[in-house]
């Protein structure tokens, strides 16, 4: 936990998070009643939990942007479950911004006037992965938004393998 405070402290910006599937094991496997993101909120500055599995976070409340975190399998093609759960969204609670974890993919689209981010891993593809053949594409995005009144006017994407 102390190497943890120190990372993001160190990064001198807020974090949000939610909680995945691997953290959700204290809580619901355990049956401990752990929630890890609430508990990285108490021990660590600057970071706040939004929620298990999905969390919804408003910047200069123009900008709707959620984390997503889903818990089935991964699909045949990058990108595939990402539009799926943008087909399910209503439309008129859509948020701008979705940035979907669990599938260890980066993939982004503009679909359903959202922009849809599979946001890749930081680990590399596990035993468990290569057992099922499933691949891990490592890095990160950097995403630069320019709204205006009406919300998202575009937005610059950068993936970091």
């Amino acid at each position: 936990m102390k190497r943890l405070q120190g990372f993001y402290g160190s990064l001198g910006v807020p974090i949000f998070g939610i909680d995945g599937n691997h953290d959700q094991w204290y809580y619901k496997k355990t049956d401990a009643g752990l929630v890890v993101g609430e508990e990285l909120e108490k021990r660590v500055k600057g970071y706040t939990h939004l929620g298990q599995d999905e969390g919804d976070l408003w910047v200069n409340k123009k900008i709707h942007i959620r984390l997503y975190h889903p818990g089935d399998g991964s699909a045949f093609t990058p990108g595939y479950k990402l539009q799926k759960y943008l087909d399910s969204l209503s439309g008129g609670e859509k948020p701008h911004i979705v940035f979907q974890g669990h599938y260890h993919k980066a993939h982004y689209m503009f679909y359903r006037n959202v922009h849809g981010f599979d946001s890749g891993t930081i680990c590399g593809q596990t035993g468990w992965m290569r057992g099922k053949k499933i691949q891990a594409h490592m890095g990160f995005w950097t995403v630069k938004v320019y709204y205006d009144s009406k919300g998202v006017d575009r937005m610059q994407t950068e993936f970091y393998p």
